[in-house]
């Protein structure tokens, strides 16, 4: 079943490099992210896809690029190059608690309601409730751009959604 799974996601890649292929011409890497990253199975299988393909030396670059914006944005660290190094494990500053949880089953939900309270001005919600949007989205002449990610254990594309992504 693993095996077959790996193929799947294998073989979808694969069609989806070909299709940028197509478009913007051939690729000369293909770099890896994510959790799958450390899995031996998919790299093998992804090396026998493409010419040349890397992967970082982080297991969750994304997640961590992620929490570093966080702590920029929360006042922790003074900017991007004053974050800690990868191998700097120790603590600069006393860790206050990390999160109110009041029940679980409606995290997301309470969530969401606190961005939109936080941020009238730049975000509003969608049809579904579970979608935020730009406050003035849609936009005439503009691309919309749809993005998530992880299963939810990270809200980390949450601070993307507004003003600055791809735009003024």
């Amino acid at each position: 079943m693993w095996s077959a799974a790996l193929d799947a996601v294998s073989e979808g890649a694969y069609r989806l490099v070909q299709n940028m292929d197509s478009i913007a011409g051939p690729t000369e890497e293909v770099v890896l992210t994510g959790g799958w990253v450390r899995c031996a199975g998919l790299r093998r299988r992804k090396k026998q896809m493409f010419r040349q393909v890397k992967w970082p030396a982080l297991a969750e670059a994304g997640a961590r690029g992620a929490a570093l914006f966080g702590g920029v944005a929360a006042g922790l660290f003074d900017g991007p190059e004053a974050s800690p190094s990868r191998r700097s494990r120790r603590r600069t500053r006393p860790v206050p608690m990390q999160k109110i949880i009041n029940d679980p089953r409606v995290f997301v939900d309470e969530m969401l309601e606190g961005v939109l309270l936080a941020h009238p001005e730049a975000l509003r919600r969608a049809s579904d409730p579970r979608v935020i949007i730009r406050a003035d989205a849609p936009r005439p002449g503009k691309v919309g751009i749809v993005t998530g990610g992880g299963s939810g254990h990270l809200p980390v594309f949450l601070g993307y959604v507004g003003f600055g992504l791809a735009d003024e």
